[in-house]
C-alpha cells in the first residue's frame, strides 16, 4: 500500500501541467533541488491573475513540503537503528540513507512534533489550493522527469547530486537500482 501512494504521489508529478515560463522555472528548479526558492516568483505569476502559472506552485509546494518535512526528521534525529527516516515513513527494508544519521539531534518536544505535521499539512494545502486554482481555467502541459527531482534531505542547503527521488524511490523497493535514462545508458 505504501509503494502505491508513492507511486500516485509521483504520478501526479509527471502528468500534463502546463506549457509557459512558470512551468519552465518550476521544471529547472525541481532538477536544481530548488523548489522552494521558486515558489514565490510562480505564486505572484499565479496571484497576478495567470491562472496557469499556479501549477507551478502546486508543483513545487509538495516537493518543498516533503523536503522540510525530512530535513525535520534528520534535525530531531528520526532514526533507530538500521532504519532511516525514509524508511520510517514508508516502512522498513531500506538498505541505503539518503543522508547519515544527525550526530547531534535536537530534543523532540510534543509542541515541536506538532508544529512539523502542521508546517507539512498546511504546505500540503496550500498545493492544493494553488492546483484547483489553476484548473479553473484548462488543461496544461508540462513534462517533468520525477526521478530527477532533487531533494536537499539533510538541510545542509544544497541538494547534492545523490539526493533525488529516484534514490529515494529505490531505497523504499519500488526501484531494485536507480533508474538510467535509455539516452543517458546508450551514450559511450
Amino acid at each position: 500500500m505504501k509503494q502505491f501512494l508513492v507511486l500516485a504521489a509521483l504520478a501526479g508529478l509527471a502528468v500534463p501541467a502546463m506549457a509557459s515560463e512558470a512551468g519552465d522555472l518550476a521544471r529547472e528548479q525541481l532538477y536544481a533541488g530548488n523548489a522552494a526558492q521558486a515558489i514565490p516568483a510562480t505564486s505572484e505569476d499565479c496571484d497576478d491573475g495567470n491562472r496557469e502559472a499556479c501549477f507551478a506552485p502546486g508543483l513545487l509546494t509538495p516537493v518543498s513540503a516533503y523536503e522540510g518535512f525530512a530535513q525535520d526528521l534528520y534535525r530531531y534525529g528520526a532514526t533507530v537503528p538500521g532504519t532511516t527516516a525514509a524508511g520510517m515513513l514508508f516502512g522498513p527494508g531500506t538498505q541505503q540513507e539518503l543522508a547519515p544519521a544527525n550526530p547531534d539531534p535536537e530534543p523532540l518536544t510534543y509542541l515541536g512534533l506538532r508544529t512539523v505535521l502542521e508546517d507539512f499539512l498546511l504546505d500540503l494545502d496550500a498545493a492544493r489550493a494553488a492546483f484547483e486554482k489553476g484548473g479553473e481555467s484548462g488543461d496544461y502541459v508540462l513534462t517533468i522527469d520525477p526521478l530527477k527531482v532533487r531533494v536537499d534531505f539533510n538541510g545542509d542547503g544544497k541538494a547534492d547530486a545523490d539526493e533525488t527521488l529516484a534514490l529515494l524511490l529505490t531505497m523504499v523497493g519500488i526501484f531494485t537500482e536507480i533508474p538510467i535514462p535509455r539516452s543517458a545508458a546508450a551514450r559511450p
